[in-house]
């Protein structure tokens, strides 16, 4: 029995230890409450009280004895300063018991000045030693071997039960967590080969191993978890249980203004190369496209309020299979959630047919539960292909005449749209717009990335700077700057001839002209 009690207190030891590293203090208060017990049945001591639970940070003592004699301070610090302030809290309290314990959860210190502890007793007559009145959990142990057996076992009973439930409670978690990452990968229809890959796992492990959640446990790490978030784009608070959100409800999001557009299709073209967008309506609102009605952006208004939502994700080609992004789902009828979700579906459907990029838009009809439902209990890899709806044809709407899209009923849309949204867009950078310019920018970033994936990675403590600001930076220090080309070759150049060597790419009559990288690797200066 003595065994079974010092492996459980090692363990509670360790628990409250880190714990309270992550600044997660709940474990003190559970010790409070532990204490209550332990003491009466390892030290003979109360029974006891928890001034806590009516009055948090009670002065002095956390614990006191139903007769009133005996006064417990339950803490996870094993400093000087909190002995010393204990104990003067303690011989201020009015009336005070007789007697003050300090228990330290994580241990105590190997000495402690009896100097500095007798100038906090002062003239109170505390009978307090070091030895005798400062415990930790070995402290605890050691007293209560001199206890019977029977109450030994009760207290081993008492932490066994608080350390099970806690222990049941994070198996609890983590067997959520594998039910949601093999929902992730069988949603996504990977085979076995490929799970064995997104789950980083030795080729040999057994393919059935991988196919039921308690299989998947001993693969189930915090690299792990991470990794499969970030490549099926599901939130890491949802995989591992502390969340039960998937994706966005009226919050902001990533394609509602013109900078955010850009940052996001530059996001896309680095990790997938492309993607296809689909904007989801609810069909219970007739179709919001329709013309000639003389409502405001040609708009069908029955049935529409605050709530009509509008869903936004992409799909794209990963590494293992298609996955799925959700961009959050906002408001219709409010104006400016509604225009940008047209001017970006437009603008889409404009690099599609420019051929700038891979990218497409669609849109589609589904009912508004489907739609609240991948905000958290679908996954949109479950329902994305399901046949849940009908298609939609915004052309009704929209229309392009001699290079310019069209708004029908909606002239005011027009000038910011063909001046501004797709130049921007289209381009990727800040520039001027010249009437001869047709080389797509987006176009170049393209083939520009596919050139910094051949260069070899700077060397570690550096950072890598591009372009103009490679060259400003390069002429402040009077150095040459590096340039790739096509092949991944990398030879040094004048900042002169990589300023000219850029300026030439931005011109619509060098089309011609090979694809180079200026770059810079940075070490900075020690201190």
């Amino acid at each position: 029995m003595l065994d079974r009690l010092a492996l459980a207190l090692s363990i509670f030891k360790d628990y409250v230890q880190i714990k309270n590293g992550g600044f997660l203090f709940d474990s003190s208060r559970l010790a409070e409450t532990l204490m209550c017990d332990l003491l009466s049945d390892l030290c003979g001591w109360g029974p006891f009280s928890n001034l806590n639970m009516e009055n948090p940070n009670h002065a002095a003592i956390d614990l006191l004895s139903l007769d009133g004699k005996t006064g417990v301070q339950v803490t996870s610090t094993r400093g000087i300063e909190k002995v010393k302030d204990a104990i003067e809290k303690f011989v201020a309290l009015d009336p005070k018991p007789e007697k003050l314990y300090i228990v330290m959860l994580c241990g105590r210190q190997d000495s402690y000045s009896e100097e500095s502890i007798g100038k906090s007793l002062g003239s109170s007559g505390l009978d307090f030693t070091v030895g005798k009145n400062i415990l930790d959990l070995g402290g605890l142990f050691n007293i209560a071997q001199s206890r019977s057996e029977a109450r030994i076992g009760d207290a081993v009973a008492r932490l066994e039960k608080e350390l099970g439930q806690r222990a049941c409670g994070l198996l609890s978690g983590f067997d959520r967590t594998a039910d949601r990452v093999l929902r992730i990968l069988t949603s996504h229809d990977l085979p076995p080969s490929s799970i064995v890959q997104a789950l980083r796992v030795d080729p040999g492990v057994p393919r059935a191993a991988l196919t039921t959640a308690h299989g998947l446990h001993p693969y189930l790490t915090s690299e792990t978890c991470e990794a499969i978030s970030r490549e099926f784009n599901v939130p890491l608070d949802w995989l591992n249980g502390s969340s039960e959100r998937i994706g966005e409800y009226f919050d902001s999001s990533r394609w509602r203004s013109l900078g955010n557009v850009k940052s996001l299709l530059r996001d896309i073209l680095d990790r997938y190369g492309g993607a296809r967008f689909i904007f989801v309506l609810p069909d219970d609102i007739e179709n919001p496209f329709q013309a000639g009605n003389n409502k405001p952006c040609g708009y069908t208004v029955c049935n529409f309020d605050i709530e009509t939502p509008v869903l936004v994700f992409y799909e794209a080609q990963g590494r293992f299979s298609n996955v799925f992004v959700h961009l959050g789902i906002q408001p219709w009828c409010v104006p400016h959630h509604r225009k940008a979700a047209i001017f970006l579906g437009t603008v889409l459907r404009d690099l599609a047919l420019q051929s700038l990029g891979n990218f497409g838009a669609r849109w589609v009809l589904w009912p508004r539960e489907r739609i609240l439902a991948t905000q958290q209990e679908c996954l949109l890899s479950e329902i994305a292909d399901e046949p849940v709806g009908v298609p939609l044809d915004e052309t009704d709407a929209v229309t392009i005449v001699d290079g310019q899209w069209h708004f029908v009923d909606c002239i005011d849309w027009e000038e910011e749209f063909n001046d501004e949204f797709v130049p921007a867009v289209r381009n990727l950078v800040e520039s001027a717009r010249d009437d001869g310019y047709t080389e797509s920018i987006l176009a170049q970033i393209i083939a520009e990335h596919a050139i910094v994936q051949r260069i070899p990675r700077p060397v570690t403590g550096t950072s890598r700077l591009f372009g103009a600001q490679a060259c400003e930076l390069a002429e402040m220090c009077d150095v040459p700057v590096w340039c790739a080309d096509a092949q991944g070759l990398v030879q040094k150049m004048p900042v002169a001839d990589a300023r000219k060597a850029i300026a030439e790419q931005m011109v619509a009559e060098q089309n011609d002209v090979a694809s180079l990288v200026v770059f810079l690797d940075v070490c900075p200066a020690p201190e």
